[in-house]
């Protein structure tokens, strides 16, 4: 078992699918993380990049901090990818 990654526009669509403001909220660790390039992630999985994935977008900007991983969120609803201090106590989403 391994955080999740989400590498096709099906993945995506299955979490978007499933996430909701009752049973399936808050932030959930992915296994995306710094690739120790400016404003860049990748997964941990394959190192490939999240920017060339099909992650549909972004809720907060990548920005230059070092040690940064990426949680899958939601903003008023809307499914992304927030990119946070690895430090920060969140959930997991796994898979096998």
């Amino acid at each position: 078992m391994h955080l999740a990654t989400v590498l096709t526009k099906g993945q995506w669509d299955l979490l978007n699918a499933a996430y909701d403001n009752v049973t399936f909220t808050g932030h959930y660790w992915t296994g995306a993380r710094d690739a120790h390039e400016l404003r860049q992630l990748s997964w941990d999985i394959n190192s490939t990049a999240i920017t060339g994935t099909a992650v549909a977008s972004f809720g907060n900007d990548v920005g230059s901090l070092p040690l940064t991983c990426a949680a899958l969120a939601s903003n008023s609803g809307i499914l992304s990818l927030h990119i946070e201090e690895c430090s920060y106590a969140h959930r997991v989403l796994c898979e096998t």
